[in-house]
């Protein structure tokens, strides 16, 4: 049996979703040096892009100004979330990263990009999953992977000063364990990267502000709602979700994400 929109999306894929989903990519683009972490060799030309997991297409249509000529996919599941009338250079096809790749996109694509979606995944789904995006890159090409740590990576004395931010993490991974999936993930990306044979590779970690200790009130703003939707959708409780508020409003925190990147060893099928 195929797995479904609402199995594998974490945070199911409906209403308001899609508008999370753009927050998101607002924080995290403005939490980081750059999107494309992986040294892409952007002069070449004819170069194919993948997205996995892309829903709306935000991530493509934004690395896309930064490419003179190159072809993009995105896949996910919910179909409905792809764009109308995508540029001629840019498509959306369905597909599960729990299900065999068509043939016709094996070691076809320059960078192979999915981000925050293996936390659908148990430990063995995600090692499956892993090895098969690896077969979409050419050889030579190169793999990116993101995903949370859930945990925070808190020293004890910034948990101390954290307590909402710290149940908010034990709250993710508590509700994800209780459907076979996973929120720490990103603990686990080098080494499933390594075991997909994959080379020179290369790890980022970003404790990413939420709330007013980031330097853009904005995207600190931005950050905090994420948070605290995902605290409504997982039923964190009404006081739950007022203590997160009062802390982020308060003194703020961080969240913490693993950027791995790696190649596809040359003269591989």
């Amino acid at each position: 049996m195929k797995d479904t929109p609402t199995k594998e999306y974490v945070m199911g894929h409906e209403g308001d979703e899609v508008n999370r989903l753009r927050q998101q990519h607002l924080w995290l683009k403005h939490s980081m040096p750059q999107l494309i972490l992986a040294p892409v060799d952007k002069s070449r030309p004819n170069l194919r892009i993948l997205d996995s997991g892309t829903a709306d297409g935000t991530w493509l249509f934004d690395i896309s100004t930064g490419f003179s000529e190159a072809s993009y996919v995105g896949t996910d599941i919910a179909a409905h979330l792809f764009p109308v009338a995508p540029p001629e250079n840019m498509t959306f096809k369905i597909q599960s990263i729990k299900d065999p790749w068509p043939e016709i996109r094996q070691s076809s694509f320059d960078l192979v990009h999915q981000r925050l979606v293996l936390a659908c995944c148990d430990e063995a789904a995600a090692k499956v999953a892993v090895r098969r995006l690896v077969e979409l890159a050419k050889p030579g090409g190169w793999i990116q992977l993101m995903e949370c740590d859930h945990s925070g990576g808190f020293a004890p004395e910034v948990a101390a000063q954290h307590p909402a931010l710290v149940k908010f993490g034990e709250l993710v991974i508590s509700h994800l364990a209780g459907k076979g999936q996973c929120g720490q993930q990103g603990l686990h990306l080098k080494r499933l990267l390594a075991d997909s044979g994959v080379v020179d590779i290369k790890e980022a970690i970003y404790d990413m502000p939420v709330g007013v200790s980031a330097e853009n009130a904005a995207v600190g703003e931005v950050a905090a709602g994420n948070l605290i939707e995902v605290a409504k959708k997982m039923q964190g409780g009404d006081q739950f979700v007022e203590e997160l508020i009062q802390e982020l409003n308060t003194i703020g925190g961080t969240q913490r994400f693993h950027a791995v990147y790696g190649q596809r060893p040359l003269g591989t099928v």
